[in-house]
């Protein structure tokens, strides 16, 4: 009896396995209860009717091309790893749609032109609302066309949970949504508790771990109160009414809302595949496949699909065998594409206009980003990706490659962040992290939205090309293009560690890198080697090296065999390092050889072309006049106008000095003893700078010996420790020098302080005859001079050169066609008939005394350091007979 029972088991199993697979047809001509699905002669029609239905391993389910269904499909069935269930399309025609969102119809006059209308489902709160297909705006005050991007001020505020602003009045937002700036990359959204006078108090858990910031920003949304815009729209969820603010009647419009938390949804289910389709106006997800309880999903297939107008893209959460390919995404509120699982593929999917309305999207971490790569043994390829609210690829965990990727246009809505960026703890521990790989992708165009924040100072690390930060290491990040951030192109952050950095392109960032090793033992042991850091415009420098302990400066790693170039800039300096937390910081601009000083970059090179990026037609009026201090004939004036000195007494205190080192009476900064963190400064208000503008400093000076380094900065207020432009270095001899530099903000800025400062002791400087003008001038384009080419395809690219001769920075000669590798870049100076590094303006000679003098001026100097005349009586034979 017991052998019988054993055979019966055994055919039972057989049989089913033996099972035919099915295809079941889908379309809006279609009868669920007449039909029976089996083929495109008799389909089904809805949606409802798949969710009723067992489907077995191998089964397809294809959805009519040009239709649209309405609903959620609930996959309630796996495959197997050898035969998925899979949802696709038949016939000709666009995708099919599934539609997550339901007609609002019976719109009623509220009141103005604010209409009403009934909202059946069981959602508790709407993340969407549509008009003829297009995503509104949720009703918001001020609006997002408003001054400063409709941010409020909060003057003050208490703990997590209560925010003060003075121009609070008239209205009463109890039950609204605060959306706050709690920092540079985070949008939280509380919920008003109570408004009481100027005072808004929010309901539990209000911040969570963060407080709320005085200065900062924020706006008030989903209340009816907001509704003023064409489309605005608020969803009372206890009337279950919505209302929407419309110019016509909205009964004559296509108005739909979210019926469902998603189009597609899977839980503790696998092998599933989803092919040409496309998903559209679901309230959470597009498509959320997750584990269930003691169930690991495995095997999901999401390929050549199409996501839009959604709050989420694709969110697969704690699975395995995952493949993400050849999708397309567009107008999300929130992230793309979030992955956390092993052994996974996220290819070739484009991905546009994501998460671009403040307030939109999620409040928490890891938000309003294109691609989310967590966890282990995972490749993200060949995805392009542009116009994002804050990263563009956001890895963390273990064997993840990130590789040809094209990212652009990223950090529009939050910043301190990277087109590709890690940060390790927010994962799974399981996952662990390390050996990740950064290859061959081109980021590029990058300015941080710093509205609603304290800062206007674009800063390094704020729209940074590639981002390591907090507690990342061992990662290796090479042969990648980075150009047109304004940030730094390359990120290692405090507490990170051993990443290595190898033959990468910098090219026309604001920053070439930012190193910042903090004062624990942690940051260090990087190894940053063959890459080329190149600036383009005058504002732009080499990098920034910070720190809040000179000890710890050198402990980056391993700088070397790098190149420098800044081919529009004579400032020979390249490096900014701020050395303490003090205010103001202790910041130099360092030369490759001061560089060298650190034990950095021993046999990296520094470029010595040179390219006038103006000519000047004109200049304004000195904003320094002789009242407040441009000739110091009389004294030293101090005060609201005038210079203030730093520190104001002591030994170093800058002072008037009257003994006729320069033209009688002159500034001078006495910096007679240092620590380290002392210095001798002076500032003075020179009014409004405006981005795009170019402004001249000029000015005579003397050291108190040869090589008296004179820092020159222009500051966002008279204590500041931000720059508006590129921090400079003067280099000044015992003799007197007359010394003019071009600048120009990287934005424009409000009473700007023109700063000079001494940080070497015993050093003293002597400055006279200052003045700073805004100048008119004929710009020349850098293209003129330099050929930047970016190849983003997968089969290498000829450029014609013409008949121009190019070199590389290098100085590798190529004329004729330039074969350029996939993925890659490659930067050429064109090739001029001048040699010398500076143009001759005159040379004359003067008989002073019964002594012939001669005299000489040039501009346009690169890396001049002396200049040596000879005589000739036969023109054949020269010897030398002066050297300045």
């Amino acid at each position: 009896m017991q052998q019988y029972y054993l055979c019966i088991l055994v055919f039972l199993a057989s049989s089913l396995g033996l099972k035919a697979q099915q295809t079941y047809y889908v379309s809006s001509l279609g009868n669920d209860v007449t039909n029976d699905g089996l083929s495109p002669a008799s389909p089904w029609k809805t949606i409802a009717k798949l969710n009723a239905t067992t489907f077995q391993a191998g089964d397809s389910i294809l959805f009519r091309s040009g239709d649209v269904f309405r609903g959620e499909i609930l996959a309630n069935q796996s495959g197997t790893a050898g035969a998925s269930i899979t949802y696709s399309s038949y016939g000709q025609g666009a995708k099919p749609v599934i539609n997550g969102s339901q007609v609002i119809t019976n719109w009623s006059l509220y009141q103005g032109n604010i209409y009403v209308a009934d909202y059946a489902s069981s959602l508790s709160s709407l993340n969407n609302f549509f008009i003829n297909g297009v995503s509104q705006q949720i009703g918001r005050y001020p609006n997002a066309d408003a001054t400063n991007q409709g941010y409020l001020r909060i003057q003050s505020g208490i703990g997590n949970n209560v925010l003060t602003d003075n121009t609070l009045s008239g209205q009463d937002w109890t039950g609204a949504t605060a959306v706050v700036r709690v920092n540079l990359f985070l949008l939280n959204k509380p919920v008003i508790q109570s408004h009481v006078g100027n005072t808004l108090t929010f309901a539990s858990p209000a911040l969570g771990n963060y407080k709320v910031n005085a200065g900062y920003g924020y706006f008030i949304q989903n209340h009816l109160l907001t509704l003023d815009q064409q489309g605005e729209w608020y969803y009372d969820r206890t009337a279950q009414k919505i209302y929407l603010y419309s110019n016509v009647d909205p009964n004559q419009l296509l108005t739909e809302a979210p019926a469902s938390s998603t189009c597609f949804f899977a839980s503790g289910k696998s092998n599933l595949s989803l092919q040409q389709l496309t998903f559209t106006q679901s309230n959470e997800y597009a498509v959320r496949v997750d584990s269930a309880a003691g169930v690991l999903t495995k095997g999901i297939r999401v390929e050549n699909c199409r996501f839009e107008n959604t709050h989420n893209g694709v969110w697969v959460n704690r699975a395995s065998q995952v493949v993400v390919s050849a999708n397309e995404c567009i107008n999300t509120n929130n992230n793309a594409i979030f992955i956390t699982a092993s052994e996974y593929e996220c290819n070739r999917n484009r991905i546009t206009r994501t998460a671009l309305r403040a307030g939109m999207g999620e409040p928490n971490n890891n938000q309003y980003n294109a691609i989310n790569m967590v966890g282990r043994n995972a490749l993200s390829a060949w995805n392009y990706i542009d116009s994002v609210g804050f990263c563009g690829i956001r890895f963390e965990g273990r064997n993840l490659i990130v590789k040809n990727n094209r990212i652009s246009n990223f950090a529009l809505v939050k910043c301190d962040v990277g087109g590709i960026y890690t940060f390790k703890g927010f994962a799974p521990a399981t996952y662990g992290y390390g050996n990740n790989q950064v290859i061959g992708n081109i980021v590029s165009k990058a300015y941080p939205n710093l509205f609603g924040t304290t800062s206007k100072v674009v800063n390094s690390n704020y729209a940074t090309g590639i981002y390591m930060d907090g507690n990342s290491f061992g990662n290796l990040v090479a042969g990648n293009t980075v150009h047109q951030v304004m940030g730094a192109a390359l990120m290692l952050n405090v507490t990170t560690s051993s990443h290595t950095v190898r033959n990468n392109t910098f090219y026309d960032n604001m920053y070439g890198f930012g190193y910042f090793p903090d004062t624990v033992f942690v940051s260090r042991n990087h190894r940053v080697t063959g890459n080329l850091f190149y600036a383009k415009l005058v504002s732009q420098q080499g990098g920034i090296l910070q720190t809040g302990r000179q000890p710890f400066l050198p402990m980056v790693g391993t700088l070397d065999s790098n190149f420098y170039a800044q081919p529009f800039e004579k400032d020979p300096t390249f490096v900014q390092t701020v050395l303490t937390n003090s205010t103001p910081r202790i910041s130099r601009a360092l030369t490759l050889g001061q560089w060298q000083g650190l034990s950095y970059d021993a046999h990296s090179q520094f470029g010595t072309s040179y390219y006038a990026p103006v000519t000047i037609q004109s200049a304004g009026a000195n904003r320094i006049t002789n009242a407040n201090n441009s000739t110091f004939t009389t004294g030293l004036t101090t005060g609201a106008t005038a210079y203030t000195l730093t520190p104001a007494s002591g030994t170093n205190a800058p002072t008037w000095d009257n003994t006729n080192q320069l033209d009688g009476g002159s500034l001078r900064l006495n910096m007679d003893e240092g620590n380290g963190t002392k210095s001798s400064r002076v500032v003075i208000n020179v009014g409004t700078l405006t981005y795009g503008k170019y402004y001249r400093l000029k000015f005579s000076a003397k050291g108190s010996v040869d090589t008296t380094a004179l820092q020159v900065a222009l500051l966002t207020s008279a204590s500041s420790n931000f720059a508006v432009c590129k921090l400079k270095t003067v280099f000044l001899s015992s003799s007197r020098q007359e010394v003019e530099l071009l600048l120009s903000p990287n934005y424009t800025n409000d009473n700007t302080f023109l700063s000079l400062t001494l940080h070497d002791a015993p050093r003293k400087a002597w400055i006279d005859n200052v003045v700073f003008a805004e100048l008119e001038v004929t710009e020349h384009s850098p293209e003129d001079q330099i050929l930047f080419r970016v190849n983003p395809d997968s089969v290498s690219q000829t450029i014609n050169l013409g008949t121009q001769t190019y070199k590389d920075v290098r100085g590798v000669t190529y004329s004729g066609n330039y074969t350029l590798a996939p993925y890659a870049s490659v930067i050429l100076e064109k090739q001029t008939s001048t040699p010398l590094p500076l143009k001759l303006l005159n040379f004359y000679l003067r008989d002073e005394n019964c002594q012939v003098k001669l005299f000489w001026n040039t501009s346009e100097e690169r890396n001049v350091s002396q200049f040596i005349v000879e005589h000739s009586r036969d023109g054949i034979q020269f010897s030398a007979a002066h050297v300045r």
